[in-house]
């Protein structure tokens, strides 16, 4: 997924947004016991959400809980991507992985893998907005749901309100690299400051 060109961010929205994808490919990969390598990430800030380019997508939702209001964003994953992460999270054998990955659509127990996924996703990101001083933010995951090819996922924003995008080029195990891109609510300086 190749978001329009966006604005450039500031440092620490860089850091934030890079530190959520290591966090989400590191505890990913431990739970799944698969790697999950971060080959590359672009940041970048836009006014729109991202467009899920190309194929279909699953996003994992999550909410951004600081000084009583709730800030959205999501992860969204190519479907054959996504399943794979579900697939290894119910410790199925590559073999088994690798039918998951040309599934039409997940079955009940990849659904559910699926709704796991995104609270860990959610858990990862709460933990990267830690590690960058914003220790008072909580995250909690919102469901996941499609996203058709060439569409804008379903999110809780107001379009003009700044987005940060943090495009990863990832690897799972054996399987080829797809983007993962992190989109966060951009958090003000005030909020930051407060936390």
């Amino acid at each position: 997924m190749k978001p329009a060109t966006g604005s450039p961010c500031s440092a620490d929205e860089v850091r934030l947004a890079e530190e959520c994808v290591h966090k989400i490919a590191g505890d990913l990969s431990m739970l799944a016991e698969r790697s999950l390598v971060v080959l590359s990430i672009a940041v970048e800030k836009h006014g729109r959400r991202p467009v899920a380019a190309r194929r279909v997508h699953v996003s994992f939702k999550f909410g951004i809980e600081h000084a009583q209001a709730v800030r959205h964003g999501c992860v969204l994953v190519p479907l054959p991507d996504a399943l794979a992460l579900a697939g290894c999270l119910m410790m199925l054998g590559d073999d088994e992985v690798a039918l998951q990955r040309v599934r039409p659509a997940p079955d009940a127990a990849l659904r559910d893998a699926l709704v796991d996924v995104d609270a860990l996703m959610a858990r990862s990101i709460e933990l990267a907005l830690a590690s960058v001083g914003l220790s008072r933010m909580r995250t909690g995951p919102e469901s996941c749901q499609g996203v058709r090819a060439d569409a804008r996922p379903a999110l809780d924003h107001a379009e003009g309100d700044e987005l940060v995008v943090a495009t990863g080029l990832v690897q799972l195990h054996v399987w080829p690299p797809f983007e993962l891109t992190v989109v966060l609510p951009a958090l003000s300086p005030a909020a930051a400051a407060a936390s």
